[in-house]
């Protein structure tokens, strides 16, 4: 129970160190190496595995919940291989306990391709990537992969 708030506490406060508010020295230096539960591959300097391709990086961060679900699933198919089956009970909770503590950092990656700000020239662009314009297909796709994760995981 304990584990469960900390990690809440620690998604809270990198939430709130992603906003554009200005925050103070110390707040903004904790929040900012918190970025790693918030799945910000650019942030813990895997982006070299992506480059630019920032549709890319934002797929494969929605990927991360499906397979760690899939994971589980195998983990529990291959289990009956080695003759010391796990519950299903117990594999359900085990996913259940998991869906519950990644509910904050599952909203916020869901929830990036909704958030555009506009330019001065009248064109939107979506926050946490500025290169990708709203209402493109690339931002299409990426609207889709949140819409996913809103309905599925969250």
């Amino acid at each position: 129970m304990s584990v469960g708030l900390g990690l809440t506490s620690i998604q809270v406060l990198a939430v709130l160190g992603m906003m554009s508010a200005k925050w103070p020295i110390t707040f903004g230096r904790t929040a900012s190496g918190f970025r790693f539960i918030m799945l910000d591959l650019d942030g813990l300097g895997l982006s070299c595995l992506t480059g630019n391709w920032f549709v890319l990086s934002y797929v494969v961060t929605t990927l991360i919940f499906p397979f760690t679900v899939l994971w589980l699933a195998f983990c529990h198919a291959m289990s009956w291989c080695f003759r010391r089956p796990w519950k299903i009970a117990f594999t359900l909770n085990t996913l259940g306990l998991g869906l519950q503590l990644s509910f904050g950092t599952t909203a916020a990656v869901a929830l990036k391709p909704f958030m555009c700000y506009i330019h001065p020239n009248g064109r939107q662009s979506v926050l946490s990537y500025p290169s990708i314009f709203c209402g493109d297909q690339r931002h299409g796709l990426m609207l889709a992969c949140g819409i996913f994760l809103l309905t599925v995981f969250v």
